[in-house]
């Protein structure tokens, strides 16, 4: 096999043709670190048609630190010199010779030069159209994989890196790194633990040692974190779904502290949105971080992308954080820019100013128009696909799928797609909070009846599809008993007309009773004393439905988790005695209900129920 290789290698270096690439020609030197014979450093050669002839001319003497720099000079100059990136584009198989010569010989490679070649050819996929065969990528796995544990941290961290940026799929390779970095976390810089993290939750390959590992380590090296590093760090773990409310509070408490530096470090816009988004997908509350990172975004809003400002206000709005001025200056952004934001980002803005209830007509107006003509260029690409099913023509089929992937393009700017089903959800969450909170349904006058019907379908689909893990289907279970042994009226799982659903009805007292499981709430690093979440704050998220409810006419009563759980967490939880006590709770709940809408009926401003 090996001499196979090399034969193939040789011919396709004797056919390969010589190339300008706007460089100079002439002898060049193959040794990365010192060129010999008198040649300059592979590394300083000017093009990469200078450094595909150097390998040409000395391939047989090239060693693996040769081949890693080669190719990690490439991807320099294309990083350098758009010239440089316009001759790849044109003759992407100029590299094959040199890709034929790393593929055959990488069993001799050490891990320096592995991490090296695999880093290059990762960032080199992400700037040209060429791409590395799959055979090369898994020749790299193979090797990394035998030389793991003599990876440097840093090398252990950028071919994490390489493979999950490249979207090659590497378990093996991704297990031991993992198992070695997890090893050797301790000597791991916060460069090397952002990294890493960010590396593993990109992949969505699932390394829970590592994490608890990263999470251990990077706590209590949070002040030192530069703020590219503490938002990668928190969007990792928070992608990751690995709860380490340790380092969240260690990485928010530093962010702060930095803030009053006398020189603070600067955060870019990506970062600030990052930060807010991690913290918010991981439900970690943190008033203060939220607050800093909130002045700074508002001041530097034209910075953000498009999908950057939907995010931030997103997060804001899960985290229940007032911050008016933000508010106002994404709704100043966003509306400037609407017509650039895909469409998932428009429903994402539009939800998140209803779940923080910030009424701004301008925004509002504008998310409403891009919605409708995204609408209707997304029943255009219906009836484009419809039309090419129906017709027998070959042609035709592919006239119209190329029609109907146009549309798609132009209706999310480029980004891919139309709405998605759960951007159709949220929109129609704006919608009924326009309509029945906001109370001013001719804002919406622009929406297409089909738009606002897919809205709808998609907010049913969604609640009714939603899965019910073992906590809160225990916690359903017990709802109903208690219910049914206090004899009233009672519907599970009912969704209304507006599509929005509800735990258990009483249709005839419009009484929604509404379970709040954990994931209904923010966490902090304070506990109770039952080791539960001692803040017990309800996310943005879970107190619109409770306000778009009562603005429909009904009681709202919520059933947290945490005062339902206390009724069997002594492990008495289906005997008699933790019936009753279950049973006098949900009557107290009931009880203060009717208290509250009989106190509405007098006039009377109705208080947010506890939890």
């Amino acid at each position: 096999m090996q001499r196979l290789a090399s034969l193939l290698l040789r011919r396709a270096l004797s056919t390969a043709p010589q190339r300008s690439g706007g460089g100079r020609r002439g002898r060049h030197g193959s040794n990365s670190n010192g060129g010999g014979g008198g040649g300059p450093r592979i590394g300083e050669l000017p093009s990469i048609a200078d450094v595909l002839s150097a390998h040409k001319e000395h391939w047989r003497r090239y060693r693996p630190i040769d081949l890693s720099a080669s190719w990690n000079a490439i991807v320099k100059l294309v990083d350098r010199q758009p010239a440089q990136q316009q001759w790849l584009r044109h003759d992407p198989a100029a590299l094959e010779p040199l890709a034929s010569h790393t593929a055959a010989t990488l069993q001799s490679f050490p891990a320096r030069p592995v991490a090296i070649a695999a880093h290059s050819l990762a960032r080199l996929q992400g700037r040209s159209a060429w791409r590395a065969d799959e055979a090369l990528w898994h020749a790299l796995a193979a090797r990394g994989e035998e030389c793991v544990d003599d990876f440097t941290t840093q090398g252990l961290a950028s071919t994490a890196s390489a493979f999950a940026a490249s979207r090659r799929a590497a378990p093996e390779l991704l297990d031991a790194i993992a198992a070695s970095a997890a090893r050797r976390a301790g000597s791991f810089s916060p460069r090397t633990l952002a990294s890493t993290a960010e590396a593993y939750a990109k992949a969505d390959h699932a390394a829970p040692a590592l994490f608890g590992a990263i999470a251990a380590e990077a706590a209590g090296q949070a002040a030192d974190f530069s703020p590219r590093d503490a938002s990668a760090t928190a969007w990792a773990f928070a992608k990751a779904g690995h709860a380490a409310p340790a380092l969240f509070d260690a990485l928010a408490t530093a962010a702060v502290a930095q803030t009053g530096q006398p020189e603070p470090p600067r955060w870019h816009a990506q970062d600030l949105s990052d930060m807010a988004w991690a913290y918010a997908r991981a439900g970690h509350a943190a008033p203060a971080l939220l607050d800093a990172i909130g002045g700074a975004a508002a001041a530097r809003a034209a910075e953000f992308t498009p999908r950057g400002l939907a995010m931030t206000a997103w997060a804001y709005a899960r985290c229940g954080v007032a911050a008016p001025a933000l508010f106002e200056a994404i709704a100043t952004e966003a509306t400037r820019r609407i017509d650039r934001f895909g469409a998932d980002d428009v429903a994402e803005t539009a939800r998140a100013f209803a779940v923080a209830d910030v009424r701004h007509e301008e925004l509002l107006g504008a998310c409403v128009r891009r919605a409708a003509s995204l609408g209707r260029e997304m029943e255009a690409t219906t009836a484009a696909t419809a039309s090419a099913t129906a017709s027998a023509s070959a042609s035709a089929v592919e006239g119209a799928e190329a029609e109907a992937e146009g549309a798609e393009g132009a209706a999310t700017g480029g980004g891919g797609g139309g709405f998605s089903r759960d951007g159709l959800a949220r929109l129609h969450q704006a919608q009924l909070w326009v309509e029945h909170e906001w109370r001013r349904p001719e804002l919406l006058a622009p929406l297409p009846a089909a738009l606002r019907a897919r809205c709808r379908d998609a907010h049913a689909a969604a609640a009714s599809g939603r899965p019910v893990t073992g906590g809160c289907r225990r916690q359903r279970r017990d709802v109903g008993r208690a219910l049914a042994s206090l004899r009233v009226g009672y519907e599970p799982s009912v969704l209304l007309d507006e599509g929005v659903s509800v735990d258990f009805a009483l249709p005839q007292r419009r009484v929604a009773i509404e379970l709040a499981p954990p994931a209904h709430f923010l966490r902090s690093g304070a506990a109770g004393p039952g080791g539960e979440d001692a803040t017990h704050t309800p996310t943005g998220g879970a107190l619109l439905k409770r306000r778009l409810l009562r603005s429909l006419g009904w009681t709202v009563v919520p059933v947290p988790h945490y005062a339902w759980q206390t009724q069997w967490h002594d492990g008495r939880g289906d005997s008699d005695e933790a019936a009753e006590a279950r049973q006098r709770l949900m009557a107290k709940l009931l009880l203060d209900a009717i208290d509250r809408r009989a106190a509405g009926a007098a006039g009377k401003q109705e208080e947010e129920p506890p939890g």
